[in-house]
């Protein structure tokens, strides 16, 4: 087999663990392994990427198993042909056609008109289709790829004068079919990944789910130097002025959210924007790019960014209201058949202006009560339906927040019995449990700093939370449900632990953590309530570390410190070490 070294020091700093390395090779081999699987699959493209996507991904987990550095060409081809196997398997046969080449062909032959362009473009194909397996092979990969013979005999395994034979006899067959066609003199220009769907970008994404499924298996031992390797892949993609794809955007916000890096993601999201885009589109790149900005100190840019977006959604949305995913990310759904479930369009105008934290900002910058008005004008104009209650009360919530931070107890109050209404839309007595526990959960909030007040309504709140896992374990519940309600526990705890009420919050947060579902702030309010009831720095010590375990970021202790609890120790080395913690 021909001996192409120039990639092996690549592939030997990729298995001890180079990001940097992995990331060279796929762009080396990414236009190679794609053209192979085309020869498998036909002109059906965005197979052919999922494949080699696959193959990349499987070849990035498995890389350590790889003993001879300089086999990695053929192994990456047969796991291209594994992955293309399993897309063949789960659909019908298709002839191998070779559609996307059809117009660097016409190119290459020079016809005259439209109509004989499309005539011989079809007996190309049909030709092609008609070639041996082994000529099909090196044919597409030589002129589809652009790969020199040299580097198809790697990829193939097959010595260069096999090659060579090999495209000398599909010449000589091409020639006798395609009288017009001088194949042997095309020039073509090795193709270029289609920017909206690059198999980069796609490793990229890959990498990201790939860790997100670890960390949704293990929080404390998912792979974070999957992290980096996607981190490196983003720079790499992000480092010349092309169009952003959608891949890389989403996989790119998703990937930045996850390490904090909340103004490079704000960048990325308004580096997006600057090129032509659908409604969905832009209204999931305006709402991560402020979202991201409300991470930030950049106050008067979100209040801007907002306030911008705002006027746009009111004045596009009547006319193209956007399709996105309910849930959080809330990414674009461009099909209308899709089973994801569509934000309700009724409250697209409650979404844009209740971006998580950007209201805060609002304050900060001394424009709450334009905030506050443009919230009554909205949810005045909002109609009162089962299907948006959960927008509703996120809005009410919000104005709350606000309301609460200003000291208008008045407003604040008659907000409060909106809330506590929304139980009362419901028959489902779990739905019931729900809305009265969002509505306690808020008057904690309210009675901050009132002793008495606080230890009745901890009182309801325990109460409540009791019942309502009775009522969960005596029946038939969904996830959905369940969901629901750790949610409601995770925020009764959370406002128990900052408001002192350590009766309620100890036993709440052992139980999140100790069943799976603690996120690292569950972990580091634990840690609060031990330091101040008991100060025993080795428990303390214990639950930051595995709060640390649980986050993709390095900036747990600039949280961790500015709660009141941890005031003396914010510079203490053993605090800090404990939440930079990684095992």
């Amino acid at each position: 087999m021909p001996k192409n070294e120039s990639f092996l020091p690549l592939v030997e700093r990729a298995r001890a663990g180079d990001p940097f390395a992995f990331d060279q090779l796929v762009r080396r081999f990414q236009d190679k392994a794609v053209g192979y699987a085309l020869t498998l699959l036909g002109d059906d493209r965005a197979s052919a990427e999922d494949a080699a996507q696959e193959a990349f991904l499987e070849a990035y987990r498995c890389l350590p198993t790889l003993q001879i550095a300089a086999a990695f060409p053929g192994w990456v081809r047969r796991l291209v042909f594994k992955h293309c196997d399993r897309t063949r398997r789960g659909k019908p046969e298709t002839a191998v056609s070779l559609e996307s080449v059809q117009h660097r062909l016409y190119d290459a032959v020079n016809l005259e008109t439209d109509l004989i362009r499309r005539q011989e473009a079809r007996r190309v194909r049909e030709a092609i289709h008609s070639l041996p397996c082994g000529e099909r092979e090196v044919t597409a990969l030589f002129y589809l790829s652009g790969c020199p013979a040299r580097e198809i005999a790697a990829f193939l395994e097959i010595s260069e004068v096999t090659v060579r034979t090999r495209l000398h006899r599909a010449r000589l067959r091409l020639r006798k079919d395609l009288v017009k066609m001088e194949i042997v003199e095309m020039k073509t220009q090795p193709v270029q990944i289609a920017p909206e769907n690059p198999v980069a970008a796609r490793v990229l994404g890959g990498i990201v789910a790939e860790y997100l499924r670890q960390r949704k298996d293990d929080p404390e031992a998912a792979d974070r130097s999957l992290l980096a390797q996607a981190r490196r892949q983003l720079e790499d993609r992000l480092s010349d002025s092309t169009p952003l794809d959608p891949e890389t955007a989403r996989s790119g916000d998703s990937l930045l959210s996850l390490v904090g890096e909340n103004g490079v993601r704000a960048d990325l999201m308004r580096r997006y924007q600057t090129q032509p885009l659908s409604v969905s589109e832009e209204a999931w790149a305006r709402y991560s790019q402020i979202n991201a900005l409300s991470g930030t100190d950049r106050w008067e840019e979100t209040v801007a960014e907002q306030d911008s977006m705002y006027l746009w959604a009111a004045a596009a949305f009547p006319q193209m209201p956007p399709r996105l995913s309910r849930e959080q990310p809330f990414l674009p759904i461009e099909t209308a058949d899709s089973a994801t479930e569509i934000y309700p369009q009724n409250t697209l105008l409650l979404w844009v202006h209740d971006i998580p934290d950007a209201p805060d900002h609002w304050v900060n910058v001394g424009r709450a009560d334009e905030w506050l008005r443009r919230f009554d004008e909205i949810l005045g104009g909002t109609p009162a339906t089962h299907e948006n209650r959960q927008q509703r009360y996120y809005f009410l919530r919000t104005a709350l927040r606000i309301l609460f931070r200003l000291g208008r107890a008045e407003e604040a109050e008659k907000l409060l019995v909106r809330v506590e209404a929304l139980a009362d839309e419901e028959t489902d007595p779990l739905a019931v449990f729900h809305w009265r526990g969002h509505a306690i959960y808020l008057r904690m909030i309210q009675a901050k700093g009132d002793a008495e007040a606080l230890r009745q309504v901890g009182n309801r709140a325990a109460v409540l939370l009791s019942l309502y896992e009775q009522a969960l374990k005596s029946g038939e519940t969904s996830p959905e449900t369940t969901t629901r309600f750790f949610i409601l526990r995770d925020n009764i705890a959370s406002v128990a632990a900052d408001h002192g009420l350590y009766t309620l919050a100890v036993p709440l947060l052992t139980s999140l953590i100790v069943s799976g579902n603690g996120s690292p702030w569950n972990c580091v309010r634990l840690a609060q309530c031990v330091w101040t009831t008991t100060h025993n720095r080795a428990d303390t010590l214990r639950l930051i570390r595995q709060g640390a375990l649980r986050i993709d970021r390095e900036n747990l202790w600039d949280w961790a410190k500015a709660l009141p609890a941890f005031a003396a120790v914010a510079e203490d080395p053993e605090f800090i070490a404990a939440a930079s913690y990684r095992g």
